[in-house]
This record gives C-alpha cells, sequence and structure tokens, in this order.
C-alpha cells in the first residue's frame, strides 16, 4: 500500500540547489498534514554526506545512489535510478523542483510508472486526506485545482514559490543505498559540459530580477540594468525582443518560452508587448510597462542618468504594497524635470 511523501532531491557539484531546499521544506509540511512520512533520493557521485543535509529538512528516509556513471546528469540513468526508488518506497506522493533538470526526468519517470505528472505547481492542498495541487494554465491566464486518480500522485513545484523551512540539526535519516545496474541503461553518455559564465546570482533563484527591453534602446545601455540588478542585490534579465536581437545572451531571457520566475518583484523597462513576460511572472510582480512615448523619454533617462537614480525610483515604489502605474510614472517624470534642472543650471 503506497505510503509516505518521497522527494527527488536534485543536486549539482555536490550541493542542493535552493529549489531542492524548497521542495524538500514543502514535502515536510505535506507529511505532516498527511500523517505520512518524508523520504527523499539523492543520485550522483560523491554525494553521500548530502543524506546528512535532506535529514535537517524532515526526511526519515534517504535513498542514495552514489556511483562514478551518475557524477554528470543522464536522462536515462537517473530515470531509472528515481523509478526504481519510487517502486521500492511506494509512496502517496512524489515532488521534484521544477528546475531544467527535473522538468526534463520526471515526465519520463511518470511514464515509465503509467502515472499523471502536475507540472510548476504553485501550491499544494490537503483536503480530508486527499492531496492536490494548483498550476497555471493558458499561460498564466488561469489556474487550474488538480487531483489524481492514481498513486503515487507526481508532481514539480516552482521555484522561488515555497518558502525553506529553518533545518533542524538534530534530525536524522536513516540511509539507503540504492544499488542499481544503470550500465545498460545509458543509450546516450555525458562527457562534458559547457556551461556558460554565470552571474553573481543566478536569474531563477534570485529573490529580486530586474530585466530590460527595447526602451534602453540599445545594448550599450544594457550594463544599467546590471548595475542596477548588483546594487539590489538580484539578477538582470532580459526581454526576447532585446536577446533575439542579439543585444544580450538567451540566458538573461525572462518569460515564456524562457524562463518563468516567481520573484516577488520585477521592474521590466520595455515595449508595449509583453504578453510573454506576463506568462513567465506571478501575478504578484510588478511590471513598469511604458507607452511608446514613455519609453522614448525613459530611454533618453537611461543614457544619461545614473544608476543611482534608478535605483531610488526603484526603492520608492517598493514602500507601497500596491504601487500605481500613475504614481510610478510621477516619479520618473520628477525625476527627469530634476535632471533638466541640473543640467541647464551646469
Amino acid at each position: 500500500m503506497a505510503h509516505g511523501v518521497l522527494v527527488f532531491a536534485e543536486q549539482r557539484n555536490g550541493s542542493f540547489k535552493k529549489a531542492t531546499y524548497e521542495t524538500l521544506s514543502e514535502g515536510h509540511r505535506l507529511a505532516e498534514k498527511l500523517g505520512q512520512p518524508l523520504s527523499a533520493v539523492i543520485i550522483g557521485a560523491g554525494i553521500g554526506h548530502l543524506a546528512t543535509e535532506a535529514a535537517h529538512y524532515g526526511a526519515s528516509t534517504v535513498y542514495v545512489a552514489d556511483v562514478a556513471p551518475l557524477a554528470k546528469y543522464s536522462t536515462d540513468g537517473y530515470a531509472k535510478v528515481l523509478t526504481d526508488a519510487i517502486q521500492a518506497a511506494q509512496p502517496t506522493v512524489v515532488l521534484a523542483p521544477a528546475t531544467a533538470m527535473g522538468k526534463d526526468l520526471m515526465p519520463r519517470v511518470t511514464a515509465r510508472l503509467d502515472v499523471s505528472l502536475a507540472s510548476d505547481v504553485t501550491e499544494t492542498h490537503v483536503n480530508d486526506g486527499v492531496f492536490s495541487v494548483v498550476r497555471p494554465v493558458y499561460a498564466g491566464k488561469a489556474y487550474a485545482t488538480v487531483a489524481f486518480r492514481r498513486t503515487p500522485a507526481a508532481a514539480t513545484l516552482r521555484p522561488n514559490v515555497f518558502p525553506i523551512a529553518t533545518p533542524d540539526t538534530s534530525r536524522t535519516a536513516e540511509v539507503k543505498s540504492i544499488v542499481a545496474t544503470i550500465v545498460d541503461a545509458f543509450q546516450a553518455k555525458v562527457t562534458d559540459i559547457l556551461a556558460a559564465a554565470k552571474g553573481k546570482v543566478e536569474l531563477t533563484e534570485a529573490n529580486i530580477v530586474v530585466s530590460g527591453g527595447r526602451g534602453i534602446k540599445g545594448p550599450e545601455n544594457y550594463y544599467l540594468i546590471q548595475e542596477l540588478a548588483d546594487a539590489l542585490g538580484g539578477a538582470a534579465g532580459a526581454s526576447r525582443a532585446i536577446v533575439d536581437a542579439g543585444w544580450v545572451d538567451h540566458s538573461h531571457q525572462v518569460g515564456q518560452p524562457a524562463r518563468l520566475l516567481a520573484q516577488p518583484c520585477i521592474s521590466h523597462v520595455v515595449s508595449p508587448g509583453l504578453s510573454n513576460t506576463w506568462r513567465g511572472c506571478l501575478p504578484r510582480s510588478l511590471l513598469w510597462r511604458l507607452t511608446k512615448t514613455q519609453k522614448r523619454r525613459f530611454s533618453r533617462l537611461l543614457t544619461t542618468v545614473s544608476s543611482a537614480i534608478c535605483l531610488r525610483l526603484y526603492l520608492g515604489s517598493l514602500s507601497r504594497s500596491k504601487p500605481s502605474r500613475l504614481s510610478i510614472k510621477a516619479k520618473v517624470t520628477g525625476e527627469v524635470r530634476a535632471h533638466r534642472r541640473k543640467a541647464a543650471k551646469s
């Protein structure tokens, strides 16, 4: 009989991703509501020490596949190990982070198990012992509540949505090694990973994203977006328009079909077409939308005013719980006039 909640604990280079802590935390909260234990699966090479860390976030049993062939992520190898672990644990619910790895891995695992998968989940619920989730549909225009007819119920959780619990270092877990014959599972072998240079804060894990679009006028002005992001301790993003134009690398693109974000605030200096960006953000996100006339004015502002002014505009907008577009426009207009007066005196 199915019993328990199992979490795929994604790791990269011997450490958990931020999304993994979020998934473990939500898995523990869900297990307590169901009155069932939490278990975790860790796959890789040289990752045995992570079992203790998973225990601190509530896992009572940790399945570890620590073998050299799994040092680099392999869809076939990881899918076989995770499927075997699920079949051995027989959980009621399986959770994984909705990262690039999770989105690639979980559909293959659920297909092997012949169960359904709810992807990019933003809420989990337990009503009368029945597990259900809420996920966006129609490119984020609506939200659907999804229940499951078969077990295990599988879901991937959107990063930056679920809070991370405080770890309890007194917790311990039973560690079970997964002895998997995975040599025949590899249809393709990963020999090397060529990763692009990353910024100080990864885009999908940043609490604040400052994203620029055609309103910055040209690629030579993108440094203003980067400076503002650095000042706020966030990450720099970009609209699809300027990515397609070659102004910045694709890794900075925000929204569909690029990176879905759930950050509490996003400042975006763009032209009127915002559908792709809106689809990649939660409704609570803050978006600065400029008309064509405002875009031209703000473009001139960006090329002449320092990033400190942009920072003041941004922080000023955050002082209100629900900042209006009119208040933001008034602040921009006031700063432009002040800059013009200063320029006229000099």
